[in-house]
């Protein structure tokens, strides 16, 4: 492979060691951190009178400490599983209210006290209330997730230009923008992966995203 030119590799010379071959770019250092696993379980049981033998397998995607702190954008939050339980409250909820109506009209006609009358409310709206507020904290929780992922996906753009012109120190354990790189970034200087992490994520607009 031809060397790089001395302008080069002192362009993409660590700040902190002035070395250069250990200095990775940052997006090839994420991909490599990145993995998947396979695995696989069996279970021995009674079904039937019978002994029944079951066998599943399962996997994911592991993610290195180091590809962790170079993301350029934060995971997505899973948000549909919260309307699907806020739904859940809807119909008792419902029936709720309307026994509560039922009851209230009752209570109305009835020869009571005004202070019976508040008493009996009160109790009679108890129930209503107690189904409504998991759908109310549910749906709130599910608008906050489809806002959060949606600025996110908005920002990926940006963030990913200023991503890509990252590089990374295996030596000294940081990043590090190198002096020219045309982007409002600070330049010349090695910073610990969260001050790079925030950079880039400032750029996209969600660096104070929860």
């Amino acid at each position: 492979m031809e060397a790089a030119s001395p302008s080069v590799r002192g362009s993409l010379a660590c700040p902190h060691c002035g070395q250069v071959e250990r200095v990775q770019h940052v997006p090839a250092v994420y991909r490599n951190g990145l993995g998947t696993y396979q695995g696989s379980s069996s279970a021995v049981g009674v079904a039937g009178g019978h002994v029944a033998y079951g066998y599943a397998t399962h996997g994911g995607v592991m993610i290195s400490s180091i590809s962790s702190a170079l993301s350029p954008a934060p995971a997505p939050r899973k948000a549909g599983w919260l309307l699907g339980v806020s739904a859940f409250f809807i119909p008792p909820f419902v029936l709720m209210m309307w026994i509560a109506l039922n009851m209230t009209r009752h209570a109305s006609s009835s020869a009571v006290t005004a202070a019976q009358k508040a008493g009996y409310a009160f109790g009679t709206w108890l129930m209503p209330a107690f189904f409504l507020l998991p759908v109310v904290l549910f749906l709130g929780v599910f608008i906050h997730r489809v806002r959060r992922n949606s600025l996110v996906s908005r920002g990926q753009h940006a963030a990913l230009a200023i991503w890509n012109a990252g590089w990374y120190c295996d030596r000294c354990g940081g990043a590090f923008f190198p002096i020219g790189t045309p982007a409002a970034v600070p330049t010349g200087e090695l910073l610990p992966l969260g001050a790079f992490r925030h950079v880039v994520w400032s750029a996209g607009g969600y660096a104070h995203v929860s």
